[in-house]
């Protein structure tokens, strides 16, 4: 796994999420990541190619986990 400086529990901000992410996804699920990006979370965790786990939740109180690389995020 690459070191790209991050560890679990780092508070970061999503900067982005290139259009080829949204591919396949339910028009739903589009529409909800897009507003997480600029919001503030902590990292979950790491995958083994060094992917980022984010957690995110929706006005309704339910959670949703999404991969990013690490490009993606920005420390707080």
């Amino acid at each position: 796994m690459p070191d790209h400086g991050f560890k679990v529990g780092d508070r970061v901000i999503l900067l982005t999420l290139d259009d080829w992410f949204f591919n396949k996804l339910p028009a739903g699920d589009v529409a909800f990541l897009k507003t997480c990006i600029g919001r503030e979370t902590a990292i979950e965790d790491f995958d083994e190619h060094g992917n980022v786990e984010l957690e995110f939740e929706s006005s309704q109180s339910s959670f949703h986990f999404v991969w990013v690389d690490p490009s993606w995020i920005k420390k707080v």
